[in-house]
């Protein structure tokens, strides 16, 4: 009997986290978006500008082409050229959903991989209805709410990149039965994704230098050890 019931269970756990993730889109696309502040502009010109196949700077012609002048936050150069004041991490993330028009989705694609992080790295450590617990404080929470629904700011996708990051990190570790190549794998994942989330704030290639020096070190380390 117990045996029988487990799947059940398991099955209802699911679809309470898919539950809770399916209110957060609705909650996210029953308003209307808008530019809330100078930082949307910023972004969404850079976006735009991207899915025209301008990366970074633009020259004076090409602003023009895309719509005048930059709006605030893009600054010109000394060569003429003009350059967001904004780290253009981002718009790498968003501009695939632009380009699609589908823009609207963008945040919310990332907070599903939060989500599936949240949810496999939560049931391993509390257990069942962990996993769902986990994937409704997140999509419950206020800065969820706040800023899921706007498509051009990168706060609620680097919130679920580290989420989903943190999660498979969760997973590798403790899943003791699982093989070294699953672990292996899912804790590259996580790191790709918390990786993912340094790089929608910053591009400074310092941050990827750090983290291989740290890895580097870790495993030598491990083999003096």
């Amino acid at each position: 009997m117990r045996s029988s019931a487990r799947p059940g269970w398991e099955r209802a756990e699911i679809f309470l986290a898919l539950g809770a993730f399916a209110v957060l889109c609705v909650a996210a696309l029953s308003f209307a978006t808008f530019m809330a502040e100078p930082d949307d502009a910023a972004y969404q010109f850079s976006i735009i500008a991207m899915t025209h196949g301008h990366f970074l700077t633009l020259s004076p012609a090409q602003a023009r082409a895309l719509g005048g002048v930059p709006p605030r936050q893009w600054v010109q150069l000394a060569n003429g050229r003009w350059i967001s004041e904004k780290d253009p991490g981002y718009p790498f993330l968003a501009a695939p959903f632009q380009a699609l028009g589908i823009i609207r989705l963008a945040p919310l694609f990332y907070g599903a991989l939060g989500c599936l992080g949240l949810f496999i790295g939560a049931r391993r450590w509390l257990g069942r209805w962990g996993g769902a617990i986990a994937v409704g404080l997140f999509c419950s929470s206020g800065a969820a709410l706040l800023f899921a629904w706007d498509d051009y700011m990168p706060t609620f996708t680097d919130a679920s990149l580290i989420a989903a990051g943190t999660g498979m990190l969760l997973w590798a570790v403790l899943a003791a039965e699982a093989t070294a190549r699953r672990r292996t794998w899912a804790g590259l994942t996580g790191f790709v994704a918390l990786e993912a989330a340094v790089f929608v704030r910053y591009t400074d290639i310092v941050v990827l230098g750090c983290a291989v020096v740290a890895v580097v070190a870790v495993w030598r380390l491990r083999k003096v050890s």
